[in-house]
């Protein structure tokens, strides 16, 4: 260990005669500064990024051991500073108070020899510690951040052969990953599974990279269930693939249960409602979105009430409902409100649902006094999922 130091602050030179006595011949290889003056003992505190064990009486010029210790907290060299209080009196009381006020331990005086030595000794043992245990730490900050390089070079490599087995892919995975993430801000989910999300949404076709062109010229979806017994063949690969790698645990999740349906009848286990996670139910809407499109031919407006069609059987309601929501975000003609800015004579250009499910307004619905009325007292008591839109 290096960089570790004694800094004794105190009026009282017999005090300092004694422990710098005593410091010199049990740490002879280490740094010892003797203050006078709590203000300037402070100053050297805060100057250095030393591991410290701070010695100090009560009364000194400048601060008192308690302001030089509510500063040692307050800049988080508490991290780095184990604080001996010398206490002057048998009072109890106030020696216990010392240990409230962040002094790590304290020494009576008159000092006695062997209390000194293992006052110093259990000090010099916690910080050693704490020394390692930053140590440590550093290591694992290292190790995670390889990992996680390495991580994001094998998704990178994922990427590349999605994009070599379908060229449009890399479009195709940001218009997804834009919905996704924009669904996921709208329900309050924290950052860390937002991100899973979000990295699932670049790598949810890996699934298909396993199967055959005769299978892929059509959805791989019909009525809610896998066109052919190889889509969950091939779900289940890339599930395993995707565990193999180190920090992709949820996504595996979200990609292996992308075709479990709402209501329980999907595959692989026929998980149902909030059993499935939520990266799942985004992507299994936006992808189902997507094919209608492409094999259908059909445009946003029809693809989106086919998925309606399969709320709460296929679909999570909710989900639909956001998702709606970020086609209205996404065009020039639609705008977002909140509810204090809706007013009468505004067009809604997307349904309302509230928290629960109820559908309260729908879309192209001329918002009259008496539509504004009723809104306000429903969303009283049962908030509205998202936002507003209105036709610009």
């Amino acid at each position: 260990m290096h960089e570790f130091r004694f800094i004794i602050s105190s009026e009282d030179k017999q005090n300092l005669k004694i422990l710098s006595n005593v410091l010199n011949k049990l740490y002879p290889d280490s740094s010892l500064t003797q203050f006078d003056d709590g203000l300037e003992a402070w100053k050297n505190i805060e100057k250095y990024d030393y591991f410290t064990v701070f010695i100090t009486s009560f009364n000194t010029q400048g601060l008192n051991a308690f302001q030089v210790q509510k500063k040692i907290h307050e800049s988080g060299k508490v991290n780095k500073t184990y604080s001996i209080f010398i206490s002057e009196k048998q009072d109890k009381e106030f020696n216990i108070k010392t240990i409230t006020q962040g002094f790590d331990d304290y020494m009576s005086t008159p000092f006695a020899l062997d209390e000194i030595i293992s006052k110093l000794k259990s000090a010099t043992r916690a910080i050693k510690l704490t020394y390692e245990l930053n140590q440590e730490k550093k290591s694992i900050f290292t190790l995670k951040k390889e990992l996680l390089e390495f991580r994001d070079r094998t998704f990178d490599i994922i990427k590349t052969l999605q994009k070599t087995r379908f060229p449009d892919s890399d479009k195709l995975n940001a218009r997804l990953k834009d919905a996704s993430v924009f669904i996921g801000r709208e329900l309050n989910v924290e950052e860390g599974e937002l991100k899973d999300i979000e990295l699932a949404a670049e790598l949810c076709l890996i699934n298909r990279m396993f199967l055959s062109d005769a299978v892929l010229r059509n959805p791989l979806m019909k009525d809610g269930h896998p066109a052919s017994e190889l889509v969950p063949q091939a779900q289940n690969f890339a599930s395993n693939l995707l565990a193999k790698v180190w920090g992709a645990d949820n996504i595996s999740k979200i990609v292996n249960h992308l075709y479990e349906n709402f209501d329980g009848t999907g595959v692989p286990r026929g998980d149902r409602g909030w059993q499935i996670p939520l990266g799942s139910r985004i992507l299994r809407v936006l992808l189902d979105f997507e094919d209608l499109i492409v094999f259908k031919k059909i445009p946003q407006v029809k693809a989106l009430e086919e998925i309606d069609h399969d709320r709460s059987r296929v679909y999570d309601p909710t989900v639909i409902c956001l998702f709606d929501q970020f086609l209205g975000y996404s065009n020039n003609r639609e705008k977002r409100i909140e509810v204090k800015d809706l007013i009468v004579g505004k067009v809604v250009s997307r349904n309302i649902f509230t928290t629960s499910g109820n559908k309260i307004v729908g879309a192209g619905t001329t918002i009259t006094q008496e539509k504004l009325d009723r809104l306000l007292n429903i969303i009283d008591s049962d908030p509205i999922l998202g936002h507003i839109y209105i036709e610009v």
